[in-house]
């Protein structure tokens, strides 16, 4: 038969309810960041999933519109066939090989001219009319012997330059937003070459 308690003994001794008070000791310092915490946690995904549903019905209040800017001498742009390719096929124009040259110092060799197809020269300036030219006498020197020797060793190959580059494309943006600026630059490329 079970033993039967006394009642003049406590239910728990007195020594379990001094370590309830040293834990409540320990943990009510840190209430509020735990309430905190459990807020935080509790509204983030409400949070989250109301921020995605506001970008996704208000996209096109929330983004910025690129305003329409009138361009004269594109008036004549017709709209292509998406469906239709534009593209040479890669079995018609061959395969490539490009050597971007940006040390101006080291000449390129002529085994290696012989076997490009294209030789893209790195960098030519850009001022902010639209001028296009080299960094200095030194650099159109070597272009122009580049340029002259790569014809003597492969004469199907084609030269270009990389305007711009390695940070100096700062004139970039508003030399093509400006209709005059643009087409000196258009005349400066083509006279360039």
């Amino acid at each position: 038969m079970p033993s039967r308690r006394d009642e003049n003994t406590p239910l728990r001794n007195t020594s379990s309810i001094r370590e309830d008070t040293s834990c409540q000791k320990f943990i009510k310092p840190y209430r509020s960041l735990l309430i905190l915490f459990l807020i935080i946690v509790g509204w983030i995904p409400p949070a989250f999933v109301l921020s995605e549903a506001i970008m996704y019905c208000c996209a096109d209040i929330l983004t910025n519109r690129v305003p329409k800017t009138d361009i004269p001498f594109l008036d004549n742009t017709k709209l292509v066939d998406p469906s239709r390719s534009l593209s040479v096929p890669a079995e018609k124009c061959g395969k490539r090989i490009i050597n971007y040259h940006r040390d101006i110092f080291e000449p390129v060799k002529e085994m290696k001219i012989r076997n490009l197809t294209h030789l893209i020269f790195a960098f030519i300036s850009m001022s902010s009319n639209g001028d296009i030219g080299f960094y200095s006498d030194e650099h159109e020197e070597k272009f122009s012997d580049l340029k002259r020797r790569a014809r003597m060793v492969n004469t199907g190959m084609k030269v270009m330059a990389a305007i711009g580059g390695a940070g100096r494309s700062n004139h970039f943006e508003n030399v093509i937003g400006n209709i005059e600026t643009r087409r000196h630059f258009i005349d400066s490329i083509a006279f360039f070459f």
